[in-house]
């Protein structure tokens, strides 16, 4: 007897990556998220108009001025290689991360605050973010640190008040611990994403487990006694067929019975009742990060209804789990005198050219048998759909 996977378990096939996922770990297949993302960095070197502004003030000779655009060039070409890097960088592996492009703008950034003086300082504020974006949390401290102490002993020879050169080391200090706090928690969720798919592989590998030690249970001893009244029969054949077709017609017995055992084991655990595949959906889809929220007015269902309504719902979690990526899935019930009704929807991408297949279909002819009505796709707020429509009488 061969048994597919839906038959034993709603199997929620790992969930693919959505887009949040491939852009917090930098995936090679999110090259447009990372490019988004270096755009918003960009976006903050409109702070560079301070240098950009002392430059065409016309205080600086020529050849001065060609060198400032140089290093002023210099400085966002090594900053934006560095963030990209950043976004790219796994921060449990430090030591695979290429730091040179950052080595580099620490020294075009220290030079040209040297050289062309205070209007320069605020380089030492994108040093900071770099820092905290690319370096290791402990090396990075020391780093902030460091630079702190450059921004407000530089701050102070250059006459710079005490209340501004403050204010640049805090913003350099605090943009620089910011970053190190949002690489943890970029690093946490992705973590826990991945934690929740895991708990949800789990669960389908113990109820797995769970009907392998009861089928072993069942089919271990009559198993044996066939081999055995097997042999017994294969001996006597020749020599006692009366005996030989006693122990055969014994055989027979217990493997009728073994049939019925395994029968009724499986059908019990194919068949659960709708309030046991209710539970079972909300551990399922609790584990893979979907919240279940159930409506039941419907009460003292009759068992073949019960098992119907069962059903739909395990094949409906099992379509949101594969296909949807949802945050919430709905189960409403409701019955009067004339029907009964069932709808599960979820807030998802809603359905696709997967989600219909063949056991939409086993489990609409089921519902068509009684009179009954599936219908399942996108519904009219997007997400995936599924309604049934059962007659009471039935």
């Amino acid at each position: 007897m061969t048994m597919q996977p839906r038959d034993l378990a709603m199997d929620p096939a790992p969930r693919q990556p959505d887009t949040i996922d491939r852009i917090l770990r930098g995936d090679s297949g999110a090259g447009l998220g990372r490019v988004a993302r270096l755009a918003w960095v960009a976006i903050w070197l409109v702070f560079l108009a301070y240098p950009i502004s002392d430059i065409l003030s016309g205080g600086y000779s020529q050849t001065r001025a060609i060198v400032a655009w140089g290093a002023l060039a210099a400085f966002v070409s090594l900053y934006l290689r560095t963030q990209w890097i950043a976004m790219g960088a796994d921060i449990r592996y430090p030591g695979d991360v290429d730091l040179r492009p950052y080595l580099a703008l620490v020294a075009v950034s220290l030079l040209s605050i040297v050289i062309f003086g205070g209007a320069w300082g605020g380089l030492v504020i994108y040093l900071g973010v770099a820092t905290g974006a690319i370096i290791p949390v402990r090396r990075a401290l020391v780093v902030l640190a460091l630079l702190a102490g450059f921004e407000v002993v530089g701050g102070l020879v250059t006459k710079h008040t005490v209340a501004d050169v403050s204010f640049a080391a805090f913003l350099e200090v605090g943009l620089g611990l910011t970053m190190i706090l949002f690489r943890r928690v970029v690093l946490l969720v992705v973590d826990l994403r991945a934690a929740r798919e895991e708990v949800a592989r789990l669960a389908v590998a113990e109820e797995r487990l769970r009907f392998s030690r009861d089928l072993h249970d069942v089919m271990g001893h009559s198993l044996s006694v066939i081999a055995l009244q097997s042999q017994v029969a294969r001996r006597l054949m020749l020599n006692d067929p009366a005996a030989a077709e006693v122990a055969l017609s014994e055989l027979e017995v217990v493997a009728q019975q073994s049939l019925g055992a395994v029968r009724e084991m499986v059908t019990g655990y194919r068949q659960r009742s709708l309030g046991e595949e209710i539970s079972g959906a909300r551990e399922v889809l609790g584990a893979a990060g979907i919240r279940l929220d159930v409506s039941d007015t419907a009460s003292h269902l009759p068992s073949d209804l019960d098992g119907l309504l069962a059903w739909a719902v395990r094949e409906g979690v099992t379509n949101v789990l594969r296909h949807s990526r949802a945050r919430t899935c709905r189960i409403g019930i409701d019955a009067d005198d004339t029907a009964i009704r069932l709808e599960l929807a979820d807030d998802g991408v809603g359905a696709t050219a997967s989600s219909g297949g063949s056991g939409l279909r086993g489990l609409r002819e089921r519902m068509a048998e009684v009179g009954g009505t599936l219908d399942a796709g996108t519904g009219p707020d997007g997400g995936f759909t599924l309604r049934v429509r059962l007659p009471s009488g039935t």
